[in-house]
């Protein structure tokens, strides 16, 4: 059986760089599988022995992963069919965070929405941002990021309720689970 699991949380959470952890613990035998029309990776893929693993999104750019899709019902198609074809699948990102209703259409999903304090958050994004070298049109406004934080309580409830598995974490007990999880 296969499992899905979507890790969550407000910019700035640690999403990311959970994944790049992971994906480093798997080593060379991670595959990026560019399809037709895309110049980055749909998604990743490692295989070893029994152990199928498929990651969602790119991760060339700071803030990677299922952003990277168009549209969320894309996104989870491809959840579903990487699932479908034996692989345990491993996504996260801001549109996936904010999502309830193609959640409930997915076998075996986990839910990681990491608990990273706000302050913590904010930090990371302005970091992020002066380490970019990018020129930015606007200075930054905390106001999206710490809406987007507020919106994220109600939508662990909403998944609660749907009958989702829904765990609180940090980023570093995330990696534990989906190493478990997965068997790695």
């Amino acid at each position: 059986m296969s499992f899905v699991i979507q890790i969550r949380g407000a910019n700035g959470s640690g999403k990311s760089t959970v994944v790049r952890k992971f994906m480093k613990l798997l080593g060379d035998k991670v595959k990026a599988h560019i399809a037709p029309g895309r110049r980055q990776p749909l998604y990743y893929k490692y295989q070893e022995g029994k152990t199928r693993i498929a990651v969602v999104g790119h991760y060339n750019i700071d803030c990677g992963g299922a952003d990277t899709i168009s549209g969320n019902e894309t996104t989870f198609a491809l959840q579903q069919d990487l699932q479908i074809a034996g692989y345990n699948v491993l996504a996260e990102g801001i549109m996936l965070s904010e999502d309830v209703k193609w959640s409930q259409h997915l076998e075996n999903l986990k839910v990681l929405f990491l608990n990273t304090p706000l302050e913590t958050c904010l930090e990371r994004v302005i970091k992020r941002r002066e380490e970019s070298g990018r020129e930015h049109k606007k200075p930054f406004d905390p106001t999206r990021t710490i809406r987007r934080f507020n919106d994220f309580i109600r939508i662990r409830r909403r998944l609660k309720d749907a009958k989702i598995d829904v765990v609180e974490c940090g980023p570093e007990r995330a990696l534990k689970i989906i190493r478990h999880q997965f068997g790695v």
